[in-house]
């Protein structure tokens, strides 16, 4: 059995996971907007780190930081311009964003998220389409 999210769509190149209502798509375009945006590897982390970001984004900031990562890794860029993550580390923070298995039944995030502590933004909420 396929464990993937089905997808309804997609937005500059991004999967939209199926099952989203209208509302909520427009979100999360605006979030795959603000990821395509970002360049530098600490904020493509941070953003894919943030479960209050939509997934799809958090999945193309994931892509993008990976790429970033392998970018400096097979230019050789200097030490000082190497940040001290891994792969897995990175790959770390959107697992299971994709899978049916690993979808959080109430919030738009894996189950694998850490949640914000008490007074941070929560996920936004599940709601019935």
């Amino acid at each position: 059995m396929d464990d993937r999210i089905p997808v309804s769509g997609i937005y500059r190149g991004v999967d939209l996971h199926a099952g989203q209502p209208a509302v909520r798509l427009g979100v999360v375009r605006c979030d795959i907007d603000r990821a395509h945006d970002l360049l530098e590897l600490d904020e493509l982390v941070a953003f894919a780190d943030s479960p209050v970001n939509a997934p799809e984004a958090r999945l193309l900031a994931q892509a993008k930081a990976l790429a970033t990562l392998d970018h400096l890794t097979e230019t050789r860029a200097p030490r000082a311009r190497r940040p001290q993550l891994s792969r897995q580390r990175i790959r770390a923070s959107c697992a299971g964003l994709a899978s049916r298995r690993w979808q959080s039944p109430t919030h738009y995030c894996s189950l694998l998220d850490v949640r914000p502590g008490p007074g941070k933004r929560e996920p936004a909420p599940r709601v019935a389409r």
